[in-house]
């Protein structure tokens, strides 16, 4: 009689543990062992986010603005910069900016730009553009035959620029235009145009060109090669200074008097002074896959699609900070 009593009791029990949890979707344990082990639902995974390509043009910076070129191919423009205007541009997958005024390179081959004097700049005949880059009072367009188009007010003053031929890219631009092709470098601005015989053109894969407005013959460019090494040169020599010793290397950008390179680790190294601004704070910055360089300020895209900035902000143009490039709010 006892024993049949116990019975009852456990199944009871059991029966009314069942009950209680039928709407949570879990059985608990209940005397000795009756029912189940609680479940839960895991949590979901968070969604990858996917790589972005071609990073590097991806931002651009001028004076005082900075542009972010977003993940639907237009273009977000921070900063008090009145003359640019980029809230007509679609289908965009490069960017470059200098001074005053930006470009862009659409899909289909052809170009828009804006900025100050912008009628000067007229690039609607443009076709077959492979590449863009801006310059001091002009635009570039590299095309896929590998001549240049110049168009810009201070056009005229890239001397000899507009007749190199079998360009493979443009590395370098602003006070000075720095582009390769298989003679090596070669080199533009207001006072010459020159041809540098690089033994190692091959293995260059970007550069940058570091300004001193005024200064053409303080100009200074870095040439990085494929092996994560930078080279530097100045009036068609090589020099020597700290960004020599920079090593794996995969994008440099130079400002106004200073220079930028994001190393394969995703860290950020500077060398050079920024005549205002503060730029210390890019040492703190990881997992970066772009930098780009105003004119005193520096902007960076992480890996996770956040943007960073430092520097001069007396028009906001570092507001592209705590953007992103998914959504860019």
């Amino acid at each position: 009689m006892g024993i049949s009593l116990l019975l009852i009791i456990v199944l009871v029990v059991c029966t009314a543990q069942r009950i209680c949890n039928k709407d949570s979707g879990t059985i608990n344990i209940g005397i000795f062992g009756c029912g189940h082990e609680p479940t839960s639902t895991p949590a979901p995974s968070p969604t990858p986010v996917p790589p972005i390509q071609n990073p590097s043009g991806k931002i651009a910076a001028g004076d005082d603005f900075s542009l972010l070129l977003k993940s639907d191919k237009t273009v977000a423009t921070y900063g008090a910069a009145k003359a640019i205007d980029t809230s007509s541009w679609e289908n965009i997958i490069q960017i470059a900016a200098y001074k005053d005024h930006a470009i862009g390179l659409r899909e289909d081959k052809t170009v828009v730009v804006t900025g100050v004097d912008r009628k000067e700049y007229n690039v609607s005949s443009w076709s077959d553009i492979v590449q863009v880059a801006a310059c001091n009072g002009a635009v570039i367009g590299l095309r896929g035959n590998g001549d240049l188009e110049i168009k810009g007010p201070c056009s005229n003053c890239l001397l000899g620029c507009d007749e190199w031929e079998d360009v493979e890219q443009i590395i370098g631009a602003g006070e000075l235009v720095v582009a390769v092709n298989q003679a090596g470098i070669l080199t533009a601005d207001e006072c010459k145009s020159d041809s540098l015989d690089y033994d190692e053109y091959e293995r260059i894969v970007s550069g940058a060109v570091i300004n001193y407005p005024g200064q053409v013959e303080k100009n200074w460019m870095i040439l990085l090669l494929d092996n994560g090494k930078t080279r530097t040169f100045r009036d068609g020599g090589e020099i020597e200074d700290e960004v020599s010793y920079w090593t794996d290397m995969k994008q440099v950008a130079g400002g106004n008097g200073f220079a930028i390179g994001l190393n394969k680790g995703g860290f950020v190294f500077k060398a050079g002074n920024s005549s205002e601004g503060d730029l210390s704070g890019i040492s703190n910055w990881s997992n970066m896959i772009a930098v780009c360089a105003g004119t005193n300020h520096v902007v960076g895209l992480r890996e996770d699609g956040a943007l960073l900035a430092v520097g001069y902000n007396y028009s906001n143009q570092c507001s592209i900070e705590g953007k992103n490039y998914w959504s860019a709010n």
